[in-house]
């Protein structure tokens, strides 16, 4: 593979249309590479601010809590990723970031897994998914009605559909610069 230098170096057998689309677009993935590690709750405060930064423009999550000032925001959101990663061993939730050559984080994944529950387990599930809203209720500010005809039907083609059987990604978050870049490559793999 040719070096980040040489790629910025014209080649006679290419176009400089393929070289300004292909080359360039390459040596900006060599010099931004990520690592994929599993995520904490010690990562749930960057995680916050990645999922607030990707999602702050987005039709409907970004008017969920528009009228919920943003520390208020950011500490409930905190709370419920937090939630997230305590009641990940009764629903086979998995964390990921991505994070650059220099050790920050740029970018986020919520992996739910297969998993097989034994009926403490399964009632302990029960219990904490039912008493949820009492535990961490919404913000006072947030769009309740947007919220429920949003959430609601997600979450019943999630019961409806998705197994404990299946693999698939919740959700990721990529910081803006990340785009374009390939960081959610690895994530999809």
């Amino acid at each position: 593979m040719r070096s980040g230098l040489e790629l910025l170096r014209p080649r006679p057998d290419v176009s400089d249309s393929y070289f300004e689309t292909f080359h360039i677009i390459r040596f900006c993935i060599d010099i931004m590479s990520y690592t994929i590690l599993p995520a904490s709750t010690a990562d749930l405060s960057e995680i916050v601010t990645i999922y607030n930064a990707a999602f702050k423009e987005d039709r409907i999550i970004g008017n969920l809590m528009a009228a919920v000032p943003l520390e208020v925001k950011k500490a409930y959101d905190i709370a419920w990723y937090r939630r997230e990663f305590d009641m990940s061993k009764l629903n086979g939730l998995r964390f990921y970031k991505a994070v650059d050559q220099h050790g920050k984080m740029v970018g986020y994944a919520k992996w739910q897994y297969p998993y097989t529950l034994t009926p403490d387990q399964e009632e302990e599930k029960r219990r904490l998914d039912n008493a949820k809203n009492d535990i961490l209720p919404l913000p006072k500010g947030t769009n309740t009605e947007l919220y429920r005809e949003f959430f609601e039907p997600l979450h019943e083609k999630q019961r409806r559909y998705a197994q404990k059987e299946t693999i698939y990604c919740e959700s990721v978050g990529p910081l803006a610069f990340t785009h374009r870049s390939g960081l959610l490559w690895p994530f999809a793999l």
